[in-house]
């Protein structure tokens, strides 16, 4: 595994500094086909690892977190002292994830598909066999951008090429705390997360490897012919739960 970092110099005369950029590159980011989801466990070709060099598959390259707490400081009245609110946004870029055929067109005999179609065209505009519009859960990308590599051949789409739906989420919290006496008190708090409810979605993942049921990809074409394979740029699941309300009670002595 080899990691890259790229960094934006310090600029003098009191300018402010630029954060660095991290960015993770590899040929492999997992020896084990149970760990793999977004990528299959290994190269396609045994005998060119700089061919599968790309993007690691837990790369996520923006993130973007921001949190604030105010206290409210009214202290005329007994009801309006003791309230707080606080709030964590964030907001990432996906992991990306890798195009690969369902079928074993190199004849390499392996156990593990790594092999990967040709690209013709941008995966991100169109539709898909199904009608749905790229972009959507249904269709995340279009499959009539790859092409099946001619018998014998390995795929030049790149490693980890498509990037999945970006994360957006707010966190909430709202608290009051009575004062009883000098050393004690009680805090009522009432926390949202995920306060706007919002559907995160994973990458899509219709792969499954003869050593494990979970994802290593996903399955463009099914056979050397061009059929796609079944729910090719489709979406299964979600990361992070949906709307989640709490509610608790402190008692401090």
């Amino acid at each position: 595994m080899r990691m890259r970092a790229s960094l934006v110099e310090r600029r003098p005369q009191g300018r402010p500094e630029l954060i660095p950029l991290p960015r993770t590159i590899d040929d492999a980011s997992t020896n084990f086909s149970i760990d793999a989801v977004n990528e299959p466990p290994a190269s396609q070709d045994i005998f060119d690892r700089k061919g599968s060099r790309g993007r690691s598959e837990f790369d996520i390259r923006h993130n973007f977190v921001a949190n604030a707490n105010y206290e409210l400081t009214f202290d005329h009245h007994w009801a309006l002292r003791g309230w707080q609110i606080s709030g964590i946004a964030s907001i990432h870029s996906n992991v990306p994830f890798t195009p690969v055929l369902a079928f074993d067109n190199a004849d390499t005999q392996s156990l593990i598909l790594a092999q990967r179609p040709d690209p013709i065209g941008n995966p991100y505009v169109g539709s898909c066999p199904n009608g749905a519009r790229v972009g959507t859960p249904t269709c995340w990308f279009d499959p009539s951008a790859f092409a099946v590599p001619p018998p014998g051949q390995f795929g030049d789409a790149g490693r980890n090429m498509l990037r999945g739906p970006a994360f957006a989420q707010l966190d909430l919290a709202l608290r009051k705390r009575f004062q009883l006496t000098e050393s004690k008190q009680i805090t009522i708090s009432a926390e949202a997360f995920n306060l706007l409810n919002r559907p995160n979605f994973a990458v899509p993942s219709n792969t499954q490897s003869p050593l494990t049921q979970g994802g290593n990809g996903d399955a463009v074409f099914k056979d050397g012919a061009g059929d796609f394979a079944n729910n090719t740029g489709r979406i299964f699941s979600t990361v992070r739960a949906a709307r989640q309300v709490e509610l608790a009670a402190r008692f401090v002595f």
